[in-house]
């Protein structure tokens, strides 16, 4: 799997392969183009025995040189003072060890000495050829340029190694830094979950048992009050069952849809309707107009639009004033969600208690968010008289 965040030290190192790869296949083309070039020759000119023999085990070597590097060595080594011997001049075959030893050299952690015993060899091998004993420049310089050629070929080798355990380096940084990146969070979830649970799980049931104190003491001819009191019991009973909800999410680290069994109610968009009969049941006047589910709704945008439903309704219950419209339709495979409050002036809403100050919560960020994370986008129009929510996420849960 590649690495999630790029460094120059990966970029080097697939670069230097690539090129270590390249440079490896161009010297055993030249090889092979200088055995071919020197046979032909050979034959152009009738050619000894000796040349034949010595570019034959050459071409053996140099193939050979692929999977079995010592042999093929050898064999080019070979070669050279084969031709010697009988008389040839081994130039040519000089010409392929020194491709051959820089070839072997970027391949093998042995390439130096390989390398260098191919040197060796056809130092010999022109001294023998040249009749002028080890003091020959010529045989010094094929020793010296085939050292040359294992010495690139090792160098280069080496820095590729060098890279790539650079690249190891950076994966096992990156593994273990995304892991304690996960750690934390999970330690955050979990230290979120402890603090819900006993906080806020702890004020509601509190609160229910409030509520069964009022239903005992409230007079039982009083059927508004009860009904009431009915209606915020369940409304107390979703609220524990969401919090239920979002404890599982938080211990389990799941999505919200795979953390719930049947035992929870759902933020499904068929459950719109019932939530907006909950709404009505505590007193909010709602106008609904409800288009059928959708055959084809992404589980995302589902959620999605039961919560941002939820989330107007509530800020029309806290803020507004007479009843709330709200209209969900499917425009060009789009769902489009509206909805509409009539809110009271400035001046009467400080006029209830001046010395309280205004509350800005944290509402309006959610629903943004929740739609954005569905892929949808949401508008905000307040005027000193209406506040109207728009939100449109597309029915597969692309983006718009």
């Amino acid at each position: 799997m590649p690495p999630p965040y790029p460094t120059p030290a990966l970029g080097a190192a697939r670069i230097w392969t690539r090129r270590s790869r390249k440079l490896d296949v161009t010297s055993f083309v030249i090889s092979l183009l200088a055995v071919a070039a020197y046979l032909s020759a050979l034959i152009a000119q009738d050619g000894s025995v000796g040349g034949f023999l010595g570019i034959g085990i050459a071409c053996v070597g140099v193939l050979l040189s692929r999977k079995y590097l010592w042999v093929g060595s050898g064999l080019v080594v070979l070669a050279g003072l084969t031709s010697a011997v009988l008389g040839t001049d081994p130039i040519a075959i000089w010409t392929i060890g020194v491709f051959t030893a820089f070839s072997v050299a970027l391949r093998s952690r042995n390439g130096a000495i390989l390398g260098s015993s191919i040197g060796v060899g056809m130092f010999f091998s022109l001294a023998i050829a040249e009749h002028r004993g080890l003091l020959n420049e010529v045989a010094f310089l094929a020793i010296a340029t085939s050292f040359t050629a294992a010495a690139a070929g090792s160098a280069l080798r080496s820095y590729q190694r060098y890279l790539q355990e650079s690249e190891e380096r950076a994966l096992e940084a990156i593994a273990w830094r995304d892991a304690e990146t996960h750690q934390r969070i999970a330690e955050e979830r979990v230290r979120i979950a402890r603090d819900l649970h006993d906080v806020v799980g702890h004020e509601i049931a509190v609160m229910g048992i409030h509520l069964g104190v009022i239903e005992v003491n409230v007079d039982a001819s009083n059927t508004a009050a009860h009904t009431a009191i009915d209606s915020a019991r369940r409304s107390v009973q979703s609220v524990l069952l969401e919090t239920q909800r979002i404890l599982r999410v938080l211990r389990t680290d799941e999505s919200e849809a795979d953390a719930l069994d049947g035992s929870l109610p759902t933020a499904d968009f068929s459950r719109i309707g019932d939530l907006v009969e909950r709404f009505r049941d505590a007193g909010v006047t709602v106008n609904a107009q409800l288009c059928e589910t959708p055959s084809a709704l992404d589980p995302t945008v589902s959620t999605a639009a039961y919560r941002l439903v939820q989330e107007s309704l509530t800020n029309a219950q806290k803020y507004g004033v007479g009843a709330v419209s709200l209209r969900i339709e499917i425009v060009n495979r789009m769902l489009v969600i509206i909805t509409t409050n009539d809110v009271a002036p400035l001046a009467a809403t400080l006029s209830k208690n001046p010395a309280e100050p205004r509350r800005h919560g944290f509402g309006l960020v959610g629903m943004r968010e929740r739609a954005l994370s569905a892929g949808g986008q949401l508008d905000i129009n307040n005027t000193p008289t209406t506040f109207r929510v728009t939100a449109k996420l597309n029915l597969d849960g692309s983006s718009i």
